[in-house]
């Protein structure tokens, strides 16, 4: 597993969702585990899922990466 990251404000926030590879796993301030996929994040652990872009997400700072997958070669 990769470090932990904590963004602390939108801005910062929004820069590093965008970053992340999909499949990525990012926690928020309320502690929601959240999933890429190829343009929108969800939300783990929900029966319906409710897609977030990394704009409406960041603000749910501070952000912290929880897991980028490997890169498969």
């Amino acid at each position: 597993m990769s470090p932990r990251k904590n963004v602390n404000n939108q801005p910062a926030a929004q820069k590093l969702l965008d970053s992340l590879p999909t499949h990525s796993v990012v926690l928020d301030k309320y502690g929601h585990a959240w999933q890429s996929g190829s343009i929108y994040w969800y939300r783990a652990f929900r029966v319906t899922p409710e897609p977030f872009s990394s704009w409406d997400l960041a603000f749910s700072f501070p952000i912290t990466v929880i897991h980028t997958p490997k890169e498969t070669k």
